[in-house]
């Protein structure tokens, strides 16, 4: 630095100045054009990819293969900036109080200035009070103050902006309780005013620690340097020597600061602009995430990018004009110029800044490293010595006493390592005893208490009973936490390997090759991930990936989001250590690169990869709580039905802190445990890793510790070794072992009997209509009582009788296009449309092809939409895109509908079709008014062959559809016409039967089948007169549907897969459990249903099952539903693994997981979809959403592709498919049976 900022300038002669002055100020106004240029194209570039990314990840999150939203995201990508170029950003509703549509550039126009405001107040606040603080600190580098200084600041930057939050708000409520009176500061909402200061606070509590912190490290640094030891030597003014020399040098590290502190504040934006309610550029992007509005989406990503970019352009200008090193490089940028440039840059800043001065640590580790090779020679005169008595130490044993002066200044006398050392080891002993020390069983829920006559409902506040409160759900708090770290931690730590794994290959790859066209593609890559801000990203990258399956997911992204920091630590190390002589004579000697790599350079970074990767599980952390927070945690979630019409809760059925986070905005004023006691346990985590962290690099500095004897080949392989052994252990011993055995009892030949059964000719297809449909029944309920069930029915039967209304198909249908060509074939070109009217009728007339965006509902809500009804003139025979098109325009009146299929195979299934009629009584009347509209699905062929005369193909047509906005609706004359006919009857009241089964817990089987049964059923005693750990009122569901749908006109259908199969292997399963020694704790209901039709005006739906409890008097107050399983396609399917899908239940998904795997089937989650709006609203009560109880469904992946066609027959199942299913079921229903937790 003393040469680079010389106190005196040379003298040069007044004539030549002013050439030379001009001159070089002219090469520089080039230079610093020609860099701002190209950072502006590069930028342009960043924006693209941007953009591109985000039409990607949108696409994919609606459930979107990634083959096809890659041509999608390359399509919008150039039509936006085309549309950009135009000055249309397009219109939203997302972003319009109304709902209706307006414009983007009026809504940026409106949230982008609230945004910019609430940024700058809290970055302008976080530089002054961190400089300031920054600067108190360095003056007294040398006392204790340094100490507690960093100690603080590494709290504050570990304090999550959710949990900064929630303390502020709370503080003013407890200021409002207390004093009766308003808070001194607006808790919530939008104002110019005292409004902007809390989330303002909020936004700058870690870039104030973050800038402090590094202006305290800076100016320590610059204080014990030479230059500024001379300068305060020879007399200068102590004012002149920080002005002209220490800050002017602190300057860059401290701009770099508030650059790096920009990125965190977008980051956390969304989470604090929701949080207090404040309707900026965050807030309005949860929203359109959640509403999936594209394009608002993306432009607020791309402002956000655009901010990013702008902000360090002008961070990168403002050093040039502080160094004048940096001013005059811009004169030549050449490559190798521009090499040296960088090379200076990381010297200038490896000088004043310690925190970054990797070639000093490198210079520790490489001589710890020299020390180990190197072994001491004895002394020649240290037998001179000892024979003439001298007391001399010998060199080892003085190194030896300084080697342990060292070690204890690093460990014990290392403030941070000693606190994180304490606070890490206690996380991990929760991670493996958290579940042991729970206080209660985190599973078990309560509902209604009563307590000393008084009713109380959950969440229950904290108390002698619940230390930590409960949740909605009434599970103990305490216990969610302890058993929760295990979730929480794990996937921290799988996420921190990643990114450490993937940067350092990356980043090795890069500084090995340094220059090359690899290189500048990474650190491409890395720059255009890190203009992201990194909470919108990683909600991006796990919805597109399917934030169903789980675990692995939140891996891959949050590895996405942050491995860019160690490719940029690890590349900069790589490059310092490539020209060193050891490694030049490796190449030399033809060591290979990757040997190389591992032997050579991964010894010497590994002690400050440690260091980095406790560093890196506090911000993995941190943004885990975040995700959390906007309700994006592992599996996604289910929804639970607290009270009839009461808002559904969002949780998580397995323990994890970021779920219990997931809602607490909306509970947090009222019932504050909620939401204190998990973001305390994240703050917690996070100051543990992070003064870790902190104290490994102390360590490291003081000691230079080398990782080399600790991590080796032999270490690695025995502690894989153990873990193999413990996996073993785990696996094959204790009751798991027993159920494994007892589950191998499942016979896939026997299954594949009784699908043999069913599928006779005398059962007719099971289908509906027909009397096959009731002796299959018959059948199914023999079965049951044979196998030692009891009845679960009515009147002490096994049968639930219902009635079922369908439309009866009589003939097949008609379609004539009168265009002289070959009539359309039935099953082949066209079918009966199922859809939410019958679809008799007969129709002729011209086809009018509709397009539609979205549509708003009317005035008064329903399904009516205003804007096509006004864009049809009167009742056309309407040629419809989608099924979805369809689902809109059959509630108006219509002369016809054809409905393009997605799938051309849907002309060969059977469905049973809607028994709902269009023509309805007038209430006051009595007239009959309506009329009926026959529907039929057509391929796309034949859609294309209606289109022929307009130039245009469903292809084409739906390229246009999807650019319609807000309420638009495009109507096509095809002037072609058409006769249509499809003959039926509505069947109103067809007698169907649920079969019901119950095998009882063994605590309470004294009581089954006598007079005493229906007087204490199980559950029915009082909670005092109960063990807890009884588990007999606790219900598991298995179900299966057994009926078809009706016989079609034209063929029958043995219908075996779908649903023979399910019925088959829970038979089975019956079977294999009643004839071993296996006895449940708790019960077990068995339903073979019957799941075609409607049953009083609405389709069945299997996860209602209080409506089958109902069928025997007292079931439905005497069980609580813990699990419902549904079973089907279990005897064939194009895929090769066994298929769960859970609807959001992580702890049902891991359970059948894990069983499949230890009967040594494939497994794994379906990618089912998730509502995408969990991430924004607060979720008001919607018909069908919520769950009574956990369900899962089992099936095999690809029996799709069969069911409800004619081919589904006998012989296509395998009773080793059929094996398979059978046994991962059955081991998971004696996991469930008997496990008080699982």
């Amino acid at each position: 630095m003393a040469q680079q900022l010389p106190l005196q300038q040379p003298h040069v002669s007044a004539p030549a100045a002013p050439r030379e002055s001009w001159s070089e100020r002219h090469q520089q106004f080039i230079g610093l054009s020609l860099f701002v240029l190209k950072r502006l194209a590069f930028g342009l570039l960043v924006l693209v990819a941007i953009v591109f990314i985000s039409f990607l990840g949108l696409d994919m999150a609606r459930g979107v293969d990634m083959a096809e939203a890659l041509p999608y995201a390359a399509r919008s990508t150039l039509l936006y900036f085309t549309n950009l170029l135009h000055g249309n950003l397009g219109m939203t509703s997302a972003g319009s109080i109304t709902l209706r549509p307006v414009p983007i550039s009026t809504v940026l126009a409106d949230v982008v200035p609230k945004s910019m405001a609430l940024l700058a107040v809290s970055l302008l606040f976080a530089t002054v009070i961190g400089v300031l603080l920054g600067y108190l600190a360095g003056k007294r580098r040398h006392s204790n103050v340094s100490l507690i200084f960093i100690l603080l600041s590494i709290i504050g930057v570990s304090v999550p902006s959710f949990f900064a939050a929630l303390l502020l708000q709370l503080l003013m409520v407890r200021w409002a309780r207390e004093t009766g009176s308003l808070p001194p500061l607006p808790v919530g909402g939008f104002g110019w005013d005292k409004h902007i200061i809390l989330p303002a606070l909020v936004l700058a509590a870690r870039p104030v620690a973050q800038i402090a912190r590094v202006t305290f490290v800076t100016l320590g640094a610059l204080l014990g340097l030479d230059f500024v030891r001379t300068a305060l030597g020879k007399g200068l003014p102590t004012r002149q020597v920080w002005r002209g020399h220490i800050w002017r040098n602190a300057l860059i590290p401290i701009l770099t600061t508030i650059g790096i502190s920009l990125r965190f504040s977008l980051s956390s934006l969304p989470v604090v602009e929701y949080f207090f309610s404040w309707p900026g550029m965050g807030f309005t992007l949860l929203k359109s995430i959640s509403k999936q509005d594209d394009l608002l989406t993306v432009a607020l990503v791309m402002v956000m990018g655009i901010l990013f970019i702008l902000v360090n352009l002008a961070l990168d200008i403002s050093y040039r004009f502080i160094d004048p090193q940096l001013r005059d490089s811009l004169t030549n940028l050449t490559r190798v110029d521009k090499r040296r440039f960088v090379k200076r840059v990381q010297d200038t800043l490896g000088s004043v800044v310690s925190f970054l001065r990797y070639n000093e640590l490198t210079d520790w580790v490489r001589q710890t490293f020299r020390r180990r090779s190197a072994q001491p020679t004895a002394s020649p005169f240290a037998n001179v010595a000892a024979a003439q008595g001298d007391l001399f130490d010998t060199r080892a044993d003085v190194y030896r006493a300084q080697r342990r002066r060292a070690w204890w200044r690093g460990t014990m006398g290392n403030l941070p390592f000693v606190l994180g050392s304490i606070l890490v080891v206690g996380l991990l002993s929760i991670l493996v005893f958290g579940p042991s020390l729970s206080p209660d069983n985190p599973y078990t829920t309560r509902g209604l208490t009563i307590v000393d006559g008084e009713f109380f409902v959950p969440p229950f506040e904290p108390s002698a009973t619940y230390p930590l409160g409960t949740d909605v759900l009434g599970r103990d708090i305490a216990s969610l936490i302890l058993a929760g770290a295990q979730q929480t931690l794990i996937l921290a730590m799988l996420a921190v390997a990643a990114r450490l794994l993937v940067g350092f290959v990356l980043g090795a790859i890069a500084g090995w090759k340094s220059g090359s066209w690899f290189d500048r593609l990474i650190m491409g890559v890395a720059e255009v991930l890190s203009a992201f801000p990194a909470l919108v990203l990683a909600m991006i990258i796990i919805l597109a990936l399917g934030i169903r399956r789980g675990m692995v997911v939140f891996v891959i992204a949050l590895c996405i989001v942050g491995w860019g920091e160690t490719m940029l630590y690890v590349r900069g190390e790589v490059m310092a250590i490539r020209p060193r002589p050891y490694i030049e004579s490796a190449v030399a000697v033809g060591v290979r690169t990757t040997r190389m790599m591992v032997a050579h350079v991964l010894p010497i970074l590994l002690a400050a990869l440690i260091s980095l990767a406790a560093l890196e599980m506090g911000a993995v952390l941190m943004l885990l709580g975040e995700l959390g927070f906007v309700g994006i945690f592992i599996g996604g979630g289910a929804f639970a039905e607290l009270d009839v019409g009461s808002t559904l809760f969002h949780y998580s059925d397995v323990p994890e802190w970021g779920s219990l986070l997931s809602g607490v905005r909306q509970y947090a004023r009222a019932y504050p445990w909620l939401a204190i006691y998990p973001a305390f346990a994240f703050f917690i985590a996070i100051v543990g890793f992070n003064l870790f962290g902190e104290g490994i690099r102390r360590m490291i500095e003081t000691v230079g510790v080398g990782f080399g004897k600790i991590f080796n080949r032999f270490t690695v392989a025995l502690a894989l070794g153990g873990l193999l052994i413990f996996g073993w252990a785990r696996a094959n011993t204790g009751s798991i072992a027993y159920y494994r055995q007892q589950a191998r009892a499942f016979d896939g030949q026997q299954a594949l009997a009784q699908v043999g059964q069913l599928t006779a000719p005398q059962f007719e297809g099971r289908s509906l209509g027909t009397q096959g449909m009731g002796d299959s029944a018959d059948w199914i309920a023999q079965q049951f009582e044979s196998l030692g069930l009891f009845s679960a029915g009515e009147n002490a039967t096994f049968f639930q009788n219902r009635a079922r209304e369908f439309t009866q198909i009589n003939s097949p249908g008609q379609l004539d296009i009168l265009d002289g060509q070959p009539a359309p074939e039935y099953r082949t070109d066209f079918v009966e449309y199922p859809g939410y009217y019958n679809s008799i009728g007969e129709a002729t007339g011209q086809v009018r092809a509709v397009l539609m965006g979205e549509l708003s509902s009317g005035a008064f809500g329903g399904r009516a939409r205003p804007a096509l009804e006004r864009a049809l003139d009167g009742e056309d025979i309407l040629l419809l895109l989608s099924e979805e098109d369809a689902a809109i325009a059959e509630f108006g009146p219509r002369s016809g509908l054809l409905v393009v299929a997605s799938d051309p195979q849907d002309m060969q299934r059977h469905y049973t079709i809607s028994g709902r009629n269009r023509i309805l009584a007038d209430y006051l009347t009595g007239k009959l008014k309506g009329k009926n509209t026959p529907a039929l699905w057509i391929t796309e062929e034949m859609a294309n062959r209606l289109l022929q005369g307009t130039g245009e193909t469903v292809a084409s047509l739906r390229q246009r559809e999807a650019s319609l906005g807000q309420d638009q609706v495009s109507v096509i004359d095809t002037g072609v016409d058409v006769s249509m006919v499809v003959d039926g009857d509505i069947v109103e009241r067809f007698p169907a039967r649920h079969v019901i089964g119950y095998l009882p817990g063994v605590s309470g089987r004294a009581g089954i089948g006598d007079a005493g049964f229906d007087r204490e059923m199980p559950g029915t005693a009082t909670q005092d007169s109960r063990d807890a750990s009884v588990l007999d009122n606790k219900l598991v569901v298995v179900m299966a549907q057994y009926d078809s749908a009706p016989p079609a006109p034209d063929a029958g259908h043995e219908a075996a897969n779908f649903n023979a199969s399910g019925v088959a292997v829970m038979l089975e399963a019956i079977r294999a459990i009643q004839a071993s020694d296996y006895q449940p704790y708790r019960s077990y209901l068995f339903v073979a249903y019957a799941g075609e039709g409607l049953d009083g005006g609405e389709p069945i739906k299997p996860g209602d099952v209080r409506k089958f409890l109902q069928a025997r008097t007292g079931f439905a107050s005497a069980f609580d539903v813990e699990a419902v399983i549904v079973l089907q396609g279990l005897g064939a399917g194009s895929g090769d693994r066994l298929e769960i899908t859970a609807g959001g239940n992580q702890r049902l998904t891991n359970l059948f997981d894990t069983s499949a795997g230890r009967m040594g089937v494939k497994a794994g989650p379906a990618n089912d979809a998730v509502d995408i709006s969990i991430i924004f609203e607060d979720r008001a009560l919607q018909s069908g959403e919520g769950q009574e109880a956990p369900i899962v469904t089992l099936s095999w992946a690809g029996w799709q592709e069969t069911a409800r066609m004619p081919g589904d027959t006998l012989e296509t199942l395998s009773a080793d498919t059929l094996e398979q299913a059978g046994e991962a079921l059955l081991l998971s229903m004696m996991v469930i049976g008997r496990e008080n937790t699982y």
